[in-house]
């Protein structure tokens, strides 16, 4: 778990940093899961809404964790919108979080999936984005307030 320090009156104070409830914490990132199905635009929008994004996927632990969390959610493997785009720039990925697309190592069978608008979903094939699916959120550790 990560910490920072915090300063005061020339004091150090170690404060353990934390995900908000009902968040759940993967490798230093923090995730939610939501059950209402709606469109990835739709899912991106309300994510944004509440001042954040669907969630981008860095490394394989990060990959793993997200799959983990979902299981451990659903006690299967659901399809699950998240950040990844290729909108602007048709063949040039990125997240909507605005982190570079460079983690490639999906499970055999698995992979981002594009539909025409280039919205993306943690599954196999292509679907079309007026589709509704679950969604994952991802946020920043918080420092508790006191």
């Amino acid at each position: 778990m990560a910490y920072i320090v915090s300063l005061s009156s020339g004091t150090s104070h170690l404060v353990k940093r934390s995900c908000p409830r009902s968040w759940s914490e993967i490798y230093g990132r923090c995730f939610r899961y939501f059950s209402s199905c709606m469109t990835w635009a739709a899912a991106e929008k309300h994510c944004q809404f509440i001042g954040e994004n669907l969630t981008s996927v860095h490394n394989f632990n990060q990959h793993q964790g997200i799959e983990d969390l979902i299981w451990t959610i659903n006690l299967h493997y659901s399809k699950v919108w998240i950040g990844g785009t290729d909108a602007q720039h048709d063949g040039v990925w990125f997240w909507s979080d605005g982190s570079t697309f460079q983690y490639t190592k999906w499970c055999h069978g698995q992979f981002i999936g594009m539909n025409p608008e280039g919205d993306t979903k943690a599954t196999q094939g292509k679907i079309p984005s007026e589709r509704r699916r679950k969604r994952l959120l991802q946020s920043n550790l918080v420092t508790p307030v006191y």
